[in-house]
């Protein structure tokens, strides 16, 4: 079976987007574009794990595929914002909300366990849950009537 990262490296291939290994100790990770072209480098050495690793290049893809790019220019207010932006088309990419709700429903009962489950890190995991708590209290409140 495939392993979501090796399916995410297919999707950046697919999506025509340049992927580079770059042995960089600046910068582990970075998204570029030149007029609607884009690449990625990220220094896979950087990344202890296959977690981290697709958690990384979901957040790099999430800039290209929402254009929520910057240069060292850019304002800081602008690149939070890019930031917020990736990081969000990362959790719904890789942890859209059916599938987050399926996984309490088939067990999953804590941080590691979702992580495990979804082969992403316990960090990014948490970060999910808050992006997502209002929608997961929401659902919870039609499913019990509380």
């Amino acid at each position: 079976m495939i392993t979501r990262l090796e399916a995410l490296y297919e999707d950046v291939e697919k999506a025509g987007i340049l992927y580079f290994n770059t042995d960089t100790t600046k910068i582990t990770a970075m998204t570029l574009r030149q007029d609607n072209e884009y690449a990625i480098a990220i220094n896979e050495r950087a990344y202890g794990s296959n977690a981290e690793r697709l958690v990384t290049l979901a957040h790099e893809k999430g800039h290209c595929d929402t254009g929520a790019v910057y240069n060292l220019n850019t304002p800081l207010i602008t690149r939070g914002y890019c930031e917020r932006r990736a990081n969000r088309w990362a959790v719904q990419n890789l942890m859209p909300l059916d599938e987050l709700i399926g996984a309490f429903e088939s067990g999953c009962a804590n941080v590691f366990e979702l992580a495990e489950f979804f082969e992403v890190t316990e960090d990014f995991m948490r970060f999910a849950l808050e992006l997502y708590e209002q929608d997961i209290k929401r659902i919870y409140q039609e499913k019990h009537g509380k």
